[in-house]
């Protein structure tokens, strides 16, 4: 696929995500004017009460978690696919989404508030420990083909994801109804609260995989390369282990696990831009962020007032990108 200027493509992208934060600002079930939204900010006295709530304890929210999800699966990808050379890495593939979202339910079973601090640290935990494991079957020895090392990313997910239905039956019946919703990946439950937290996660593990960019695009060049430019690899794989981990936990801590989203939005940032990681860091991101908030659009939408889990949706998207990404690791 021809590449396309980066600058050209950048520019158009964030006017589309600026067009997709517009249209899930105003349309819903309780329709908003763009001046209903600027007079909610700059003359609230102008505002109802119902609006400046849908607004700021609705819409605002969702939009934010929706963003630093995009942000953290889109970054997330990107470290994975690098640190573990495989076009096939993806947070919800391997497990890791799976023991994230384990970690919030045993938050949860402890009797902490579903969205705290707490729920985020407990999550950030399981997420490190399936890391730890999953890099053990994949670097145990020697390193392992794509498929296999896929196939033990699922089977981690798959035993995390039945840890989490065993705790899940303990919860009471409206946490349940609640994380069964959340389970299978949706913004409904955003709040202030957990929008905050994921966003500056999300930013804070952006700009860490920003500024160790560079050196990620000398491992592309082999680990014995690399380390003859200097580059600690052992370090910098530390390093990434720590980074995903830390995006992965705010993509999945606020609104459960959405499949496919990282992997659709990498690989198609790495075609069109190459492996850069920079670019794929920025391009990846925008085409994330783009990809979630036309899904919430379309979730809110197709069935109102039903809201559908955004995973539904991104799983339909991101299947065939999987398809084309094992036919294409195995011509390799």
């Amino acid at each position: 696929m021809t590449k396309v200027k980066p600058t050209v493509l950048v520019s158009l992208l964030s006017g589309l995500v600026i067009l997709a934060i517009l249209a899930n600002l105003t349309i819903g079930a309780y329709q908003l004017s763009i001046s209903e939204i600027l007079d909610s900010f700059f003359r609230p006295e102008n505002v109802n009460p119902i609006t400046t709530s849908i607004i700021f304890d609705i819409r605002i929210p969702r939009l934010v978690l929706g963003i630093a999800i995009g942000i953290s699966l889109a970054g997330a990808t990107t470290l994975m696919q690098s640190s573990m050379r495989n076009v096939l890495a993806d947070p919800a593939l391997l497990g890791l989404a799976a023991a994230s979202a384990l970690g919030v339910v045993v938050a949860l079973v402890l009797g902490f508030d579903f969205g705290g601090v707490a729920a985020f640290l407990l999550a950030l935990i399981f997420t490190v420990i399936s890391f730890l494991l999953l890099l053990v079957g994949h670097f145990g020895g020697k390193r392992t083909s794509a498929p296999n090392t896929l196939l033990i990313g699922v089977s981690l997910g798959a035993f995390f994801l039945g840890l989490l239905g065993v705790l899940a039956t303990s919860l009471d019946n409206p946490q349940l109804r609640a994380m069964t919703l959340w389970s299978f990946g949706s913004l409904a439950l955003a709040t202030q609260t957990t929008s905050v937290i994921a966003l500056v996660a999300a930013v804070t593990g952006f700009v860490a995989a920003w500024i160790f960019a560079p050196k990620l695009d000398l491992l592309l060049l082999g680990e014995r390369m690399a380390r003859t430019l200097g580059v600690e690899t052992r370090k910098l794989r530390m390093i990434s282990l720590l980074l995903i981990s830390l995006l992965v936990t705010a993509a999945v801590y606020g609104a459960g696990v959405i499949a496919f989203l990282g992997l659709f939005s990498v690989t198609v940032a790495r075609a069109l831009v190459g492996p850069r990681h920079r670019l794929l860091l920025v391009v990846g991101s925008l085409i994330s962020v783009l990809t979630i908030l036309i899904c919430d659009l379309l979730a809110r939408s197709i069935m109102a007032p039903i809201d559908l889990p955004i995973g539904f949706l991104t799983s339909l998207i991101g299947a065939p990108v999987l398809i084309f990404a094992l036919a294409r690791s195995a011509n390799d």
